[in-house]
C-alpha cells in the first residue's frame, strides 16, 4: 500500500504568521507552492545535506543546521537560527524550518518574545 504525502501546503504551519512556519521538505515540484504560501528562506534541520543544492540552484535564502533525529539543537544552532531567520525577516522573507516530516526536529525551537 502506497502512503498518500500531504499538499506541502496543508502540511506548512505558522509558528509566527507570515514570519516563521514549520514543514516537511519539500520537493522540487512543492518550491512555487511554499513561495505562493509567503515563504522565502527555509532552513533544513535534516542531518544530511538534502536539497541544499536545489535551494542553491534556485537563489532560495537557506541555512542547514544538521540535527540528528531525537536530538534538540545546541545553543549555538538555536542562535545561529535566530540570526539568519531575523535578517530574512528585516528583508521580508519569512521563513519555513523543515526536517523530513516535519513533526520531529522541526518544532524543537519554540520563539521566544525575544525572536
Amino acid at each position: 500500500m502506497q502512503q498518500t504525502i500531504q499538499p506541502i501546503a496543508e502540511n506548512l504551519w505558522w509558528v509566527i504568521p507570515n514570519t516563521l512556519a514549520g514543514v516537511r521538505k519539500p520537493t522540487l515540484e512543492e518550491l512555487s507552492e511554499l513561495k505562493a504560501a509567503g515563504i522565502s528562506a527555509i532552513v533544513s534541520v535534516m542531518n544530511y545535506p538534502a536539497n541544499l543544492d536545489l535551494y542553491e540552484q534556485f537563489s532560495i535564502p537557506h541555512l542547514w543546521l544538521p540535527i540528528d533525529v531525537g536530538s534538540s539543537p545546541s545553543r549555538e544552532q538555536v542562535q545561529e537560527l535566530q540570526q539568519f531567520a531575523n535578517i530574512q525577516n528585516s528583508l521580508g522573507h519569512a521563513v519555513a524550518v523543515h526536517c523530513t516530516g516535519g513533526v520531529h526536529r522541526t518544532p524543537t525551537k519554540k520563539p521566544d518574545k525575544n525572536w
